[in-house]
């Protein structure tokens, strides 16, 4: 007979309760990042947050400023930087690929002491 271990409600609320704390401090870069973006300049450098500290209610921009978007894709050519960023990623996999097949067929063929230790570390 098998017994399979089902969770109780209240152990996968537990679950999602622990995991959403535990996740929160990683978000909150990217959080503060876009609530960064839709301020505007008298929000992001207001001398009185910076005498009071940060509090939740700072990171909902009043009022929302949606023309930083396309005010900051004009203002640089980025068009050009995505594309250089395409083209030195491209260049680096393929670099990556060549020199890991190359040394996986070394490894594959060469038989030595600690070889073994040395695939495992490669792979970690």
């Amino acid at each position: 007979m098998d017994i399979i271990n089902k969770k109780t409600p209240l152990q996968k609320a537990l679950l999602y309760i622990f995991l959403i704390v535990f996740c929160l401090p990683f978000m909150m870069p990217f959080v503060y990042m876009v609530s960064t973006s839709l301020k505007g300049d008298d929000q992001i450098f207001d001398p009185a947050q910076a005498e009071r500290g940060f509090r939740v209610s700072d990171l909902i921009p009043d009022p929302v400023v949606w023309e930083n978007y396309p005010q900051s894709m004009q203002s640089v050519p980025f068009l050009q930087y995505i594309k250089n960023t395409i083209v030195i990623c491209f260049f680096c996999v393929i670099g990556a690929v060549i020199s890991s097949s190359m040394v996986a067929y070394g490894f594959a063929r060469m038989k030595f002491a600690g070889r073994d230790a040395l695939v495992y570390t490669m792979l970690a």
